[in-house]
């Protein structure tokens, strides 16, 4: 427990000519006013030139309580280094505040500012003259940021693709680059364009992401094969005629051949 300090004494009148204080844990002092750092009770002896003796009792309090406050355990610095402001949640009024860096002085505002990874503390005081101390960190973000996102396939019947991405962050920013570089600076993005889209996700530290997100495309025909067999019957020369035919059709490309064979 911490211990205050504080003067007590009586007024002074004439012919005294000694004052003798006794109080807690064996507390001595002399003089019309002493300096007390404990609660209790203060026992004066006054002597005045006749030799008669007077005692008086004074009652002293005591407000020893350390300044009731709250700090978090780790404040964290975006990825891009810039500024953050440190702070505590104070329960009672904090008269000065002392705040250090490794060990070094580094304000005395209520909420100073810094990027510095490390360890901090801060030293605050209350009207009473009490102090407390609390540690903290400071720590650098460096991982990126967490981001979903789903892709799409064009298609003969759908020719646009659907894209998606999320983040759990809040404030996540999102840019999506085509292949073309056409720029989209929304989550979701609908287009016509397939290939290799980059995706680039910032989010509430500021950090960033990137991965390639493909759109296929699939628009090939279908693949078609025809056989045909008869016979053609000339009564007349009675020959008999047969023929085969294969056709296959591949996207715009045509192709076939024809077999004929003659019977007699």
């Amino acid at each position: 427990m911490q211990k205050g300090k504080g003067i007590i004494g009586i007024v002074r009148s004439d012919n005294i000519v000694s004052y003798v204080w006794s109080g807690p844990n064996q507390y001595i002092g002399f003089g019309p006013s002493v300096l007390v750092t404990e609660s209790g009770t203060y026992t004066v002896v006054i002597t005045k030139t006749n030799g008669c003796t007077d005692t008086t009792e004074i009652k002293v309090g005591g407000d020893y309580r350390e300044p009731d406050f709250a700090i978090k355990d780790s404040f964290f610095v975006p990825c891009d280094s810039s500024l953050i402001r440190l702070f505590i949640e104070e329960n009672d009024i904090i008269e000065q505040y002392y705040w250090s860096f490794e060990g070094n002085f580094l304000s005395n505002d209520s909420e100073p500012l810094t990027n510095k990874e490390g360890n901090y503390s801060v030293l605050v005081t209350s009207l009473n003259g009490c102090r407390a101390k609390k540690d903290f960190k400071v720590i650098q973000i460096t991982l990126p940021a967490g981001f979903s996102f789903t892709t799409d396939t064009i298609t003969c019947g759908k020719t646009q693709a659907y894209l998606s991405a999320n983040s759990p962050s809040s404030l996540a920013e999102y840019k999506w680059i085509s292949p073309n570089g056409i720029i989209s600076q929304n989550s979701n993005l609908v287009t016509d364009e397939s290939g290799l889209f980059l995706l680039i996700v910032k989010d509430d530290n500021k950090c960033f992401d990137t991965v390639e997100v493909e759109v296929s495309l699939d628009t090939l025909s279908p693949f078609v094969e025809i056989d045909q067999l008869g016979e053609v019957i000339c009564e007349e020369n009675k020959w008999t005629f047969a023929s085969e035919i294969h056709y296959y059709f591949r996207s715009t490309l045509f192709y076939g051949f024809r077999k004929f064979a003659i019977i007699v």
